[in-house]
């Protein structure tokens, strides 16, 4: 299995008994070394003692369980405001919010479009501009992001 999928399993349980939902987990190598990425959310937001708490609680057991060939850094962090959705539950997390959707290819009316995210499921993406709902092909997607608005 691999060690982000074990990990994910792993801490899933002891990352919602405090309080948070465990968003992602990544490892990969950068040009520093290796990275373990855990990724927590909660609706009134993450602050740097909540990532040192989940730091502290998962260490020991990853260390106890998962065997991770070599050195590595283990961070807990917040997704942030606009990261990529990556899951089925981002979408479910974020449903009503503006999203920015960003195509692979224009469309006749462009590439990038602003409005509250409305509908996920059954490979499509709804949002709400201007009181108009735009569908869009999940496959034809780039990508979706939360969107700060004035």
């Amino acid at each position: 299995m691999r060690i982000d999928k074990a990990v994910n399993e792993l801490i899933k349980e002891t990352v919602i008994e405090n309080g948070f939902e465990l968003v992602d987990v990544e490892f990969k190598k950068e040009t520093d070394g290796m990275y373990l990425r855990i990724y927590i959310y909660s609706r009134e937001g993450i602050s740097i003692d909540d990532c040192v708490k989940i730091h502290r609680l998962i260490d020991p057991m990853i260390d106890e369980n998962i065997d991770i060939e070599g050195s590595y850094t283990l961070e807990v962090s917040s997704p942030g405001y606009d990261r990529k959705f990556k899951y089925k539950e981002d979408f479910e997390r974020y449903m009503g919010e503006t999203v920015e959707v960003r195509l692979y290819k224009s469309n006749e009316k462009g590439k990038l479009f602003t409005g509250k995210l409305k509908g996920y499921g059954e490979g499509n993406i709804d949002i709400e501009i201007d009181n108009e709902t735009m569908h869009f092909i999940e496959t034809d997607v780039a990508s979706v992001k939360r969107k700060f608005v004035d």
